[in-house]
C-alpha cells in the first residue's frame, strides 16, 4: 500500500522483498492474536492507523524499527520501545 501511494520505493517485487526480509537474522513474522487485536483497540493515549503494528510490538515486548514520527512520539510517552531509523 505504501509503495502504491508512492511513500516508499521497493527495489524489487514485493514477494522477493518479503522473502529476503523474512530470512534476515532477527526478523520474524507473527500472527495476529486476540490479545494483539484487543490491545490495538485499547491503546493508551491518542494514536493513528498503525495500531496493529504498535500493539504487536507492545505484546511481544519487541523493539519497533521505524521512522514514523507519530510512533516515535508515542514511544517517548513510554508505551513502546522503538529504534528511530531516521538517526
Amino acid at each position: 500500500m505504501l509503495e502504491m501511494k508512492g511513500r516508499i520505493k521497493l527495489t524489487e517485487p514485493i514477494k522477493i522483498w518479503l522473502r529476503e526480509t523474512l530470512s534476515a537474522p532477527g526478523i520474524k513474522s507473527v500472527n495476529l492474536t486476540p490479545k494483539i487485536v484487543t490491545d490495538s483497540i485499547n491503546l493508551p493515549g491518542k494514536f493513528h492507523s498503525d495500531r496493529l503494528i504498535v500493539s504487536t510490538s507492545r505484546i511481544l515486548g519487541a523493539e519497533l524499527i521505524t521512522y514514523d514520527k507519530e510512533i516515535i512520539r508515542y514511544s517517548k510517552a513510554g508505551y513502546i520501545k522503538v529504534f528511530n531509523s531516521t538517526k
